[in-house]
């Protein structure tokens, strides 16, 4: 009785080397594409914590100083208009030799800027954001109390066209300093 010996031959054929390389081919697509869509929800949750950060801090600040005022200045202050003005009067931060002292805030070129008197002029927003309505509307409470209601839109852009991120945060605030 003979017995038939296979040799063993090492090594692929042709059809499983054609099997691994389509196996690895799929699952490099699947990964890349994993990291695609990661990347691309880290780049969108980033956009809206910086729209939401900016938009909070922008009207945080103008409460605060808003809150200390005296009275508003209207012949400056610009109301009803998505490019608003407004100047305050305030006893609070007054410069040396005066009674009080002015205070401004207003929207240029997509930026929210500030600025005191007898200081520099300073961005209130950063330039990573564009605010793109700063809506005031003055509201008279009577008695001579006086409130301004605030829209304020910022939005988030990586290149020209829509804005990846947009938020818009509405806030009233009085002025205590005329109570």
């Amino acid at each position: 009785m003979k017995f038939l010996i296979f040799e063993s031959k090492r090594g692929f054929t042709l059809i499983e080397m054609i099997i691994y390389v389509a196996f690895l081919g799929f699952l490099m697509v699947w990964i890349i594409g994993a990291m695609v869509r990661s990347s691309t929800i880290y780049q969108a949750t980033r956009a809206e914590r910086e729209v939401v950060s900016n938009a909070r801090l922008a009207l945080e600040r103008i409460q605060r100083v808003l809150a200390e005022a005296d009275d508003i200045y209207t012949p400056t202050s610009r109301f009803g208009s998505v490019n608003g003005q407004l100047s305050i009067f305030t006893s609070s931060s007054a410069v040396a030799g005066h009674t009080g002292s002015y205070v401004d805030f207003w929207l240029n070129d997509g930026r929210l800027w500030t600025k005191e008197e007898g200081q520099n002029l300073l961005p209130v927003t950063s330039p990573s954001v564009k605010v793109s309505s700063f809506f005031l509307e003055n509201i008279s409470q009577g008695l001579n109390k006086d409130a301004v209601k605030i829209s304020l839109r910022v939005e988030y852009y990586v290149s020209l066209g829509a804005p990846v991120a947009s938020t818009t945060l509405y806030t009233t605030i009085s002025l205590r300093g005329a109570y």
